[in-house]
């Protein structure tokens, strides 16, 4: 077994990058000689059988005395087991975190080719044998640190969240979906799956904003598919540049999400998953999408490129694991104004609105008769207050309450009293740039992770959306991030690298 296929610590760097030494940096001599019962010659050397001690109550007999197995022979044993049972597959993948690479997964491999090699040499070619020609697993996937607060999550410092809790999060509205939100930032949100990220629930906020910005698409444009089948007969042959633009986008996120998944992107540094891509690709086609439906009207375009933007990402979101919440979210809502797909939004905002339109104009009329009493247009004064109030807080969630009514965008001659719009509150980047400042500065500690910079310590909470290298892009509240102020966050961004890279720490 002394070929480079079956070599020891194949997971290990290549030599040439001069990390390999490094990546054996497991234990040290001292620790070896403290602890004599080891017995050990080397600090690599791990234990297959471990002695049984005075304290042990978990135990079994062995030609080797009583004992149980070492921690990583018990990993090596159950796959065999597996592979066993189900002789017609072979185990493709094995996964773990980034700290089991070595000695843990390195010392699996290692008792695993051993076993098998053994068995090659005395001709003991069974099926699951077979494959001792060739790598044990051929490939091994390990995921980067999850950071919390600045520090590693773990269990031993008790710092951690579990799934119950994160899934706790719902809301009930069948709208809400805390595992999807949890899935879109594992997709993309968080950095490459190999590096270390920095959770927190701000985090799963911006997963949350994201996630119903892709619904709010698939409601408007399920919606607009509907209008377009009323008007069917009036569908023109002929396509327009909007079409066309539309529907190239769509082939376009298609072939580069599945690239990005697969790892042949053109952007991929290696044969490898790309969910940050991905992602990306996918919001691209959303905000085409949107731009589509505001710019033109049914009964004058085909709805064939709608369609298809719609089943592009509908598939893409379905492979990827998403629950019918968020990849069927709008089917329903066209035909049915309590549909459960969308949680009865568009209902609620029918009440709301309609409301809200009768209360205002019963004070704007008070306030127009003259022999009204100072009382009572006080009274139509405090009314019209709360109704902008109402309005002003429905745009944060994302309805847009409108004083006049608009045309429908779907050219079905109907006036709008409300619509869907991007949460959104007119705060301009001066405004957040002086809260920032009253904010106590916290020093950030060099192991937070740069792609994590402006999420954590005075930035966590400012903004609420990050581009694929986690630079801000958005606000807090909705606006985008100007270009004045992005200037001044990539000159902290490219300072921080360099204060990384001395090993210095950033204040």
């Amino acid at each position: 077994m002394g070929d480079s296929l079956n070599r020891y610590g194949k997971l290990a760097p290549p030599a040439e990058s001069g990390n390999e030494t490094q990546f054996f940096a497991w234990d040290t001599e001292e620790e070896v000689v403290g602890n004599r019962k080891q017995r050990k010659r080397d600090p690599r050397d791990f234990v297959l059988w471990k002695e049984r001690s005075e304290t042990d109550t978990i135990y079994w007999d062995s030609p080797w005395g009583e004992g149980r197995p070492g921690w990583h022979i018990e990993c090596s044993a159950m796959i065999e087991a597996a592979m066993r049972q189900f002789t017609s597959h072979r185990m493709q993948v094995h996964a773990g975190g980034i700290d089991l690479k070595f000695p843990h997964h390195t010392n699996e491999i290692a008792q695993a080719e051993a076993f098998h090699g053994m068995n090659l040499r005395n001709s003991e070619r069974s099926r699951v044998d077979c494959h001792a020609q060739m790598e044990w697993i051929p490939h091994w996937l390990h995921t980067g640190h999850l950071h919390i607060q600045g520090r590693k999550m773990s269990k031993s410092l008790k710092n951690f969240v579990t799934i119950k809790e994160v899934l706790s999060t719902s809301t009930g509205s069948s709208q809400d979906s805390a595992a999807d939100n949890f899935r879109l930032w594992c997709l993309g949100l968080s950095g490459s799956y190999r590096k270390p990220t920095t959770y927190s629930s701000k985090r799963l906020e911006e997963a949350q904003i994201t996630r119903e910005k892709i619904i709010r698409f698939f409601a408007e444009g399920s919606k607009r598919l509907k209008a377009c089948e009323e008007m069917a007969d009036r569908a023109p042959y002929n396509w327009t540049i909007l079409d066309h633009e539309l529907f190239n986008s769509a082939t376009t996120c298609a072939v580069k999400s599945m690239a990005a998944l697969v790892g042949s992107n053109e952007d991929s540094k290696s044969f490898d998953l790309d969910g940050p891509a991905c992602l990306t690709e996918m919001l691209s086609l959303v905000d085409a999408g949107h731009d589509y439906i505001n710019r033109t009207k049914c009964g004058e375009h085909s709805p064939v490129p709608l369609e298809e933007a719609l089943n592009v990402l509908r598939k893409l979101l379905s492979t990827l694991g998403f629950t019918q919440a968020t990849s069927k979210a709008g089917l329903d809502s066209a035909e049915q104004p309590t549909s459960n797909v969308v949680g009865g939004e568009v209902a609620l905002a029918e009440i709301l609105s309609t409301f809200r339109e009768e209360i205002r104009s019963i004070a704007i009329r008070q306030m127009k008769i003259s022999n009204t009493s100072d009382d009572r247009k006080a009274n139509a004064t405090e009314l019209l207050k709360i109704c902008d109030d109402a309005r002003n807080a429905s745009s944060v969630a994302g309805l847009e309450l409108l004083d006049s009514k608009v045309d429908s965008a779907d050219g079905d001659n109907q006036k709008l009293k409300w619509r869907w719009c991007r949460p959104n509150q007119k705060t301009d980047d001066s405004k957040i740039m002086a809260q920032n400042k009253e904010k106590k500065p916290r020093k950030l500690s060099s192991r937070v992770p740069v792609h994590d910079l402006f999420r954590v310590g005075s930035y966590e909470g400012v903004y609420s959306e990050y581009d694929a290298i986690g630079m801000p892009t958005t606000n807090a509240d909705g606006t985008p991030v100007s270009k004045s102020a992005l200037k001044k966050l990539k000159k902290k961004r490219e300072k921080y690298e360099r204060k990384l890279e001395i090993g210095d720490s950033y204040p």
